[in-house]
């Protein structure tokens, strides 16, 4: 029997557990009662279950009892504080949360992998720690999990995610060596300059102007200051000024996010953004105040691990089709999954999950947000065939 018609038997459950799980989104480090559940049905499997692991996460270990590699899988559980507009019989039953994100999918691939394997104990060797990880979408999670012992449970050898990946169609999978997924920083700038009433701009120095310049000269950053060989993205998402029509405000605040996959690429736009923004500022008599907060690192797959992952998937067949593997796929998205694969030699594949609701496909972290279930299916189906032959692995390298 092959992975994939182990997963096609599966899928039942594995939908169940999705919808069941789409129904109680929480946020970041608040998924007690999704934290709950999943205790729950690893344990009516039969798994020894650690509980509270950096907050809400959890780790279960299976130990086939033979010689071999211990694999880590990392599953995501967090949502997001959207309000649902789906129309699915199974929408959220929490106001202002949602899974957005393929996250309820995740753990219900997780589930399923695991129920599959304490069903089939002969077709595992070596070890596998199931974790399932809190507060993704802060990117937070991972760090907190590490710090709680994460890895003082069970030596690790290889760790892989998957993600269910809504701008690609069913059937298709990223797994390039190197990065996969950007790292992400922080933007904060304040800019000081003079209230007064919105009558009388010439008597003061109006920081909200200045904010607007400062907004469009930051995308010069990636334009003109980056080589056009680096991948890149600084966007200004928010802003707050003063709360009245007709008064000027002495200070206005802006926030974004940098998106980048080099070091070398971070630091040279973080200096490009403050010289930009403290010079412009400057230049009307105000002074501009910037600071950058670090959020995630890159994910950078491991050329071994993710050779391993494309050896096996291009053997593999969805309804009779080969799949799509691009090796050469990145994307600005973030994931903590970075800071698993900094500690372990690891592999993120994004898994193609494309939904259209109302003829419409819509991304990530949107509130018509949808995933084709059939994607779960090939998900624990990959993980499972990628798990068995990391076990087997004599070298880590």
């Amino acid at each position: 029997m092959t992975s994939f018609i182990a997963a096609q038997k599966l899928s039942h459950y594995t939908r169940k557990m999705r919808q069941h799980l789409h129904q109680i989104p929480e946020i970041a480090f608040q998924e007690f009662e999704t934290s709950k559940f999943i205790v729950s049905e690893l344990k009516q499997m039969g798994y020894a279950v650690k509980e509270g692991i950096g907050g809400t996460g959890i780790v279960a270990l299976y130990d086939s009892g033979k010689p071999g590699k211990t694999v880590l899988l990392r599953f995501d559980m967090d949502g997001l504080p959207i309000h649902e507009d789906t129309g699915h019989a199974f929408s959220s039953q929490c106001e202002g949360k949602m899974h957005a994100c393929g996250h309820d999918g995740h753990m219900a691939v997780g589930l399923s992998v695991a129920k599959w394997v304490r069903e089939n104990p002969d077709e595992i060797n070596g070890k596998m720690v199931f974790v399932f990880q809190p507060a993704e979408e802060i990117g937070q999670g991972a760090k907190a999990m590490i710090a709680d012992g994460l890895f003082d449970i069970e030596p690790v050898d290889f760790a892989l995610a998957v993600h269910l990946w809504a701008e690609k169609p069913y059937g298709w999978i990223a797994v390039p060596s190197g990065p996969i997924m950007g790292g992400s920083s922080d933007l904060m700038i304040d800019v000081f300059g003079k209230g007064g009433h919105a009558a009388r701009p010439d008597l003061t120095i109006d920081p909200l102007y200045i904010a607007s310049q400062i907004i469009v000269a930051v995308q010069s950053v990636i334009s003109r200051s980056i080589s056009p060989t680096q991948s890149a993205v600084v966007s200004i998402t928010q802003i707050e000024a003063s709360d009245r029509r007709n008064i000027i405000a002495n200070k206005v605040s802006m926030a974004g996010t940098i998106r980048w996959f080099d070091i070398q690429t971070r630091d040279s736009i973080k200096s490009r953004i403050e010289m930009i923004a403290k010079g412009i500022a400057a230049s009307f008599g105000a002074e501009a105040q910037v600071q950058f907060a670090e959020s995630t690192i890159p994910v950078k797959n491991d050329p071994f691990v993710s050779g391993v992952c494309r050896q096996i998937i291009e053997d593999m067949r969805v309804d009779n089709e080969k799949i799509i593997v691009d090796s050469n796929y990145k994307t600005n998205l973030s994931e903590d999954f970075a800071y698993i694969t900094d500690n372990v030699p690891g592999a993120m594949l994004l898994i193609g999950a494309a939904q259209a609701v109302d003829g419409v496909l819509y991304p990530h972290h949107h509130s018509k947000f949808d995933i084709d279930e059939n994607a779960m299916t090939l998900s624990v189906s990959v993980l499972l065939e990628v798990t068995k032959a990391l076990n087997l692995v004599e070298k880590p390298f």
